[in-house]
């Protein structure tokens, strides 16, 4: 029986008919065997058993429904809900019985993600279920990366999509479960090889399950819109896909924005998020995310400026910009090695509260970006300026950061993860929306920052360049110079560094 839930349903329904109507189901044995061992990880709940809300409970009876054989019908699950709803933690508890619970030999469970900070936080839940959990911690071994069973030869690894081996390691394994969390981040061919390479890793099992998770995207050529479609169709036509199971909780296309929406389209309103929040968010966010993340619409723009809001934010932001010699500056620096630009950006807070920004960009030639170009200019910055940080990626700068650093410039390593950047990013956008960037309309600084795209996580966003690939080096090298500044300002004075020698 798939499920499409958009309105009109109470609460109550959830479970209605719902025994005779599944009577032959492992679902009822792991909904109490998870109520028995798990442990929920997460807010005022942490380390309280696990308790099932309703929705739940009918969600693992019917995709845990069992043949006349007594094997399990479903191999492909697909589970989109708003988010808030508790789908990380629920993933992780399936998880835990499939190891442990559901007696299959030598289970072996992937946690993928589309990402790597997705990734642990289906695998980070599990894990916190097995330290607090009083009956799990006694036959769970718990490491790093994977969630052992010595007993029954079994584990849980984490995998993400963006990783190098895409899963390669996995590649041949006999693979019981996947579990795919927030499937609408796994980008283009990187995500389909992991996708189809785990797929085929439980070809060899009788009773595989691969529980695709996700909440509404907006990439209609990505594989998260091949599975709501093929999960749509289960929903209408049973038979035709009967190996599939589909629950689906979504707002009607058209409708309003209302209490009575978020309430109709989130199974645990009340229970998990209560209507304060979602009446918190309709004011903070525009209505594209919050129909898509609290409504679970797929919608429709593939990609926005980051200032798309507040077009007019960057432009109020012109002015005479004023760094004077010996003035404090945060220098941020984002390069390439090839083909792209490189950019630093140099940042003075000023007492106002105003932050006034210049920014230097490279052109490649030849494909290549001279560093010892880059070197010298901010060796330069030094030689007018009092430099208390230098902030970069070390992915292709460590080498002239190391020589920098051994010549005494206060250099500060920030890799460029999106749970990293999301709050650098954040930042930035206030500032703008805000005006405290000061910047003297620089052509070059102007294009990177209104070229930069939002790219969406389940919790955070960041920016990319978007399907244009235009240039946004410089707005990514000034989003980290703000970032530093201002959390730093008013610092007491540094030594300046020794006179610098060419290398």
């Amino acid at each position: 029986m798939n499920w499409l839930h958009t309105s009109g349903e109470t609460r109550q329904d959830w479970l209605q008919d719902v025994d005779h109507r599944e009577e032959r189901s492992s679902g009822w044995y792991a909904a109490a065997w998870i109520e028995a061992n798990c442990v929920h990880t997460t807010s005022k709940w942490t380390g309280l058993p696990f308790k099932l809300l309703p929705w739940e409970v009918r969600f693992l009876v019917e995709l845990l429904e069992l043949e006349d054989s007594g094997r399990r019908r479903h191999r492909w699950a697909y589970l989109s809900v708003a988010k808030k709803n508790g789908k990380t933690e629920l993933c992780a508890a399936i998880a835990l019985w499939l190891l442990v619970g559901s007696g299959e030999p030598s289970p072996l469970i992937v946690c993928a993600a589309g990402n790597d900070d997705q990734a642990d936080l289906v695998f980070s839940a599990a894990r916190t279920m097995v330290e607090r959990s009083p009956t799990l911690n006694q036959v769970c071994e718990v490491f790093e990366s994977e969630i052992v069973v010595p007993e029954v030869d079994g584990r849980i690894v984490r995998v993400s999509a963006s990783a190098r081996k895409h899963g390669s390691n996995l590649d041949g394994k006999n693979i019981l479960a996947v579990l795919c969390d927030e499937l609408h981040v796994w980008e283009g061919s990187r995500g389909r090889l992991v996708h189809g390479t785990l797929a085929r890793g439980t070809g060899a099992r009788d009773q595989p399950l691969i529980l695709q998770l996700t909440t509404a995207g907006f990439d209609r050529e990505s594989i998260c819109f091949e599975q709501y479609q093929r999960a749509k169709d289960a929903i209408k036509e049973p038979d035709a896909d009967p190996h599939f199971y589909a629950f689906i909780v979504e707002a009607p296309d058209g409708c309003e924005i209302t209490p009575q929406a978020f309430q109709d389209a989130n199974p645990s309103f009340g229970d998990i998020v209560h209507a304060d929040f979602y009446a918190d968010q309709t004011r903070s966010m525009p209505e594209r995310e919050v129909r898509r993340y609290f409504l679970n619409q797929w919608v429709a723009v593939e990609e926005v400026g980051w200032l798309a809001d507040q077009p007019q934010a960057w432009g109020e932001c012109v002015g005479e910009v004023d760094i004077r010699p010996g003035d404090a500056i945060w220098v941020g620096v984002d390069v390439a090695l090839m083909r792209d630009t490189t950019a630093v950006v140099h940042c003075a807070p000023k007492e106002d509260g105003t932050f006034h920004v210049v920014s230097k960009v490279w052109e490649p030639e030849d494909r290549k970006i001279d560093h010892v170009e880059v070197v010298t200019y901010i060796r330069s910055l030094a030689d007018r300026y009092s430099v208390r940080e230098i902030v970069y990626d070390p992915r292709f700068f460590e080498l002239p950061a190391l020589f920098l650093e051994d010549e005494g410039f206060p250099m500060v390593a920030m890799p460029q993860s999106p749970s990293r950047m999301a709050p650098v990013c954040a930042n930035g956008y206030d500032m703008i929306v805000n005006g405290a960037i000061v910047h003297g309309d620089d052509p070059y600084l102007t294009d990177h920052v209104q070229s930069a795209c939002r790219r969406e996580y389940p919790d955070y966003w960041t920016l990319s360049k978007g399907k244009s690939k235009r240039h946004i080096d410089a707005c990514i090298a000034m989003l980290l110079a703000v970032y530093r500044s201002s959390a730093h300002a008013g610092a007491s004075e540094p030594k300046p560094p020794p006179r610098l020698v060419t290398i």
